[in-house]
């Protein structure tokens, strides 16, 4: 690229307190955004990627993790692109929906945040309506599979409301084919079925 300043893709995440299925999709996005930057590439906006970890436990990061996500965003210049993990944009919108129009602001949703299981029925739907205000205030929304992005469109009125969504696969790594429970190599014997109730 000859001479153009490229602005730093930020890229935020969650802490990561155990290794995760959403971790590793983030490590796999900041390392391709990575190496189209490498590159040189032609495409739009793509600069040197800047991975910033949030502290919190997210959704309900707290006071600490709420105010060090709102001084990155703050801190990002107008227009710079900015992708924000689900995990950590859809449950503030206080903090992010202020920056929706500011920023070139991404939300990558691996889950819709009341879909996680075991929450209570009240704390689902209000994550659900906090994840709604924030991916209808003006950002794009890349989920994680095409059924991922028909999904979060149809669940939030996504394409009513002029939301871009848009699905990015990591991949998957190639394994060794999964010995077998046993049963294979014993003619006639087959795993027991369970036939509910009895």
């Amino acid at each position: 690229m000859t001479g153009a300043v490229r602005v730093p893709t930020l890229f935020v995440v969650p802490e990561a307190s155990a290794p995760s299925g959403g971790h590793t999709y983030d490590r796999r996005i900041a390392r391709a955004l990575g190496e189209l930057e490498a590159a040189d590439s032609p495409h739009d906006g793509v600069g040197p990627v800047r991975t910033v970890t949030v502290p919190g436990s997210w959704p309900r990061p707290g006071r600490t993790g709420t105010d060090v996500l709102a001084s990155v965003l703050a801190g990002a210049p107008d227009g710079a692109p900015v992708l924000v993990d689900g995990l950590v944009a859809c449950g503030v919108p206080e903090v992010v929906v202020p920056h929706a129009r500011r920023l070139r602001l991404h939300v990558l949703v691996h889950l819709p945040l009341g879909d996680e299981s075991g929450l209570p029925e009240r704390e689902a739907r209000d994550l659900d309506a906090r994840e709604r205000t924030v991916l209808r205030s003006g950002v794009s929304v890349v989920a994680t599979s095409a059924w991922a992005a028909r999904r979060l469109a149809d669940h939030h009125g996504l394409t009513e409301a002029g939301v871009p969504v848009a699905a990015v696969r990591p991949g998957v790594d190639v394994a060794p084919l999964a010995r077998g429970s046993g049963f294979e190599g014993e003619p006639g014997r087959a795993p027991g079925w369970c036939a509910w109730p009895p």
